[in-house]
């Protein structure tokens, strides 16, 4: 199961289009996650690939990958989105401190 989800994701990262051919190849063979699952997850690491590189408002990630709220992320991330972007940030500034020590 796993392993088709990396398959997705690597082949996402490379098109922002995944044709529906492919998608039925990849969960024909699922018994768990659902496609909603699947999509969930999708929509929530690209969420978080924005916060991580861009500085487009919350509002503006949430638009974006067709939320009309920050629940959802919350709920799956475990922080909200201001709190995700904020230890993303964190850890980018200890990661370069630690470079510059080496």
């Amino acid at each position: 199961m796993m392993n088709a989800w990396w398959r997705i994701r690597k082949r996402r990262s490379k098109s922002d289009y995944v044709s529906s051919s492919f998608m039925k190849t990849l969960t024909d063979d699922w018994s768990s996650p659902r496609l909603i699952d699947f999509l969930v997850f999708l929509r929530m690491e690209y969420a978080k690939k924005m916060f991580r590189e861009t500085e487009v408002t919350v509002g503006g990630v949430s638009e974006h990958v067709g939320y009309t709220n920050t629940t959802s992320f919350k709920k799956i991330v475990g922080m909200s989105p201001g709190q995700y972007r904020e230890s993303q940030a964190k850890n980018e500034e200890r990661r370069l401190a630690v470079d510059n020590d080496k």
